[in-house]
């Protein structure tokens, strides 16, 4: 447990190092100062993230990596130390801020140093990490298992803070990220309840609080859902708040946009908030705001580089699985079929489909909702219904703005939400994380049509209920309390492997491993894939470093 919390504490120092450096790179290039700490300390982790994805392309993310990280980040502390002092000082200052980010930690620390429970991390999250820590990215690593197709931004990450050089890896990105947002969230719910004035954003920081309780227990895990989530709601919260602060200038919305960009190379799933990003760079070119256009091009370039490059050099696609997106010919290149059918089956697996792969190809709405719509949980299926009540109002209210030639903004901003959850609800709509775009499009939609203060508070007072309804259900004190060491964090749980040979382009033989039953592993036996079969994969060269071909079914 100490280990967790010498991880988060290296993260925020690294974090904020590089949001310092961003801010200041920021306030000389565009004029604009960002004042949040919380948004320094959030801009931080998206490009330490990408720095893990440049540093994966040409090294293993071990133990350089997170000395040259730490020393970088005391040289960028150490001469913007009047920026960051100014930053930090609202933080360590007595009173209750203080008291409350302890608290706040506290509890964040032991959740993160609990063991991880989720199916993916012993179906691929662990094993994926694993590979970023021992070789650079390997050419056609999908063909030796599928998943690590599935690229995220997050995963290099995940490596960069697991601290694996000590032996006792920790688990902590997915446990930090939510620190901060929620810590943001309670800070902003207490003002908004100390001075009664509730707006949208006070919304959207309940249906932080509410994801938070609902994703705890896979809090600890090597997941690639929470972050992007969390960020998600982050982003339309703060957005939320520039609007209804009287915010005219482009530069903090194109600051959110830059921010979804990164979110979506975390999970592909919220392609939509970049519809942010193209609205913000419209707004640049009509008030020809050259410099501007030019820094969040090249910091949107520098964010997407590293993600596409893995994709390629990992499946042979720019992205997967979207097999018809064939740019270039590769020899390690995943088999269009193999892609085709994994693409099918993550769709069948979100519909909560139960006919046959080949049924849920081309399946229309009718043929799976209603099935999944009755399997899913009472609470979320009662937010989907008052997202139908207030989507009608909002159109009612888009149509009154259209014809008074006003509220073009709010209309925007509730399009985007809209188009978020519909987007995730017709393609692969998995509800661990589809849940935060139904209360993104709920909170947006209700803020804005009811607009009253009173009326917001009362619909707050409903999310609220929602959340506390789900605390018993998902807070269990024995997950809490099942790390008892003092030190470390709870390691991973290894199932049950069994060897096999595969053998290298010179014929020598390699040893990998296959779980004995199911599709789980788990961190300690390596490398590991839950199927095999020579026909279908074979080493590119003499090391698993040189890459995998795959030969299809």
């Amino acid at each position: 447990m100490i280990a967790t919390l010498f991880g988060y504490l290296y993260m925020a120092f690294t974090t904020l190092a590089l949001g310092v450096l961003f801010r200041h790179l920021c306030r000389r290039l565009t004029g604009y100062s960002v004042r949040s700490s919380s948004a320094v300390i959030i801009s931080g982790i998206a490009f330490t993230a990408v720095f893990a994805g440049f540093w994966h392309l040409l090294h293993a993310v071990d133990l350089s990596a997170f000395i040259f990280l730490f020393a970088a980040g005391a040289v960028i502390l150490f001469v913007l130390r009047r920026e960051t002092a100014d930053l930090i000082r609202p933080l360590i200052s007595p009173g209750g801020m203080r008291l409350t980010l302890v608290l706040l930690l506290s509890v964040f620390v032991v959740i993160s140093a609990a063991e991880a429970h989720d199916w993916d991390t012993y179906l691929y999250h662990a094993q994926a990490v694993r590979w970023m820590e021992t070789y650079r990215v390997v050419p056609g690593l999908a063909n030796f298992h599928k998943r690590f197709g599935y690229n995220s931004a997050l995963m290099p990450l995940h490596a960069l803070m697991s601290m694996s050089f000590t032996g006792h890896p920790i688990h902590i990105v997915n446990g930090f990220v939510s620190f901060i947002i929620i810590s943001r969230s309670v800070f902003a719910l207490r003002a908004a309840v100390s001075s009664r004035c509730f707006r949208r954003s006070v919304l959207l920081h309940l249906s932080a609080l509410f994801y938070f309780v609902y994703s705890i227990d896979s809090m600890s895990s090597l997941g690639t859902d929470i972050v992007p989530m969390m960020l998600l709601i982050y982003i339309f919260s703060l957005w939320c708040d520039l609007h209804d602060a009287g915010e005219s200038a482009p530069v903090p919305y194109g600051l959110l946009a830059l921010l979804g960009i990164f979110d979506i190379t975390v999970k592909l799933s919220v392609a939509t908030i970049s519809l942010l990003a193209v609205a913000v760079l419209i707004w640049l070119i009509k008030e020809k705001k050259v410099r501007e256009i030019a820094f969040f091009s090249c910091f949107s370039l520098i964010t997407v580089i590293p993600y596409f490059i893995r994709n390629v050099i990992t499946t042979g696609y720019l992205l997967y699985p979207m097999e018809s997106l064939d740019l270039f010919d590769l020899d390690w290149k995943v088999p269009r079929e193999v892609a085709y059918w994994d693409r099918a089956e993550i769709v069948m697996f979100g519909r909560l489909f139960d006919g046959t792969l080949e049924d849920s190809i081309g399946l229309p709405l009718a043929g799976w909702f209603q099935a999944w719509f009755s399997r899913i949980d009472q609470v979320p299926r009662i937010m989907l219904l008052l997202c139908l009540f207030f989507g009608a109002d909002a159109l009612i209210y888009s149509v009154r703005c259209i014809r008074g030639k006003k509220g073009f903004r709010e209309i925007f901003i509730m399009a985007v939400a809209v188009c978020g959850m519909l987007y995730w609800l017709l393609s692969a709509p998995l509800m661990r994380y589809g849940l935060a775009t139904i209360l993104i499009a709920l909170s947006v939609m209700a803020g804005t049509v009811l607009s009253d203060t009173k009326r917001v508070g009362q619909m707050a007072v409903l999310l609220g209920v929602f959340t506390l309804l789900y605390v018993p259900v998902k807070i269990n004190t024995d997950y809490l309390t099942e790390n008892e060491n003092l030190i470390w964090a709870a390691p991973f749980y290894q199932h049950e492997c069994k060897e096999l040979t595969m053998t290298d382009r010179s014929g020598a033989p390699h040893t990998i491993y296959m779980p004995v039953e199911g599709d789980q592993g788990g961190y300690d036996v390596f490398p590991e894939t839950p199927y095999y079969s020579d026909e279908f994969v074979r080493m590119r060269g003499d090391s698993f470093g040189d890459g995998f071909i795959g030969s299809g079914f």
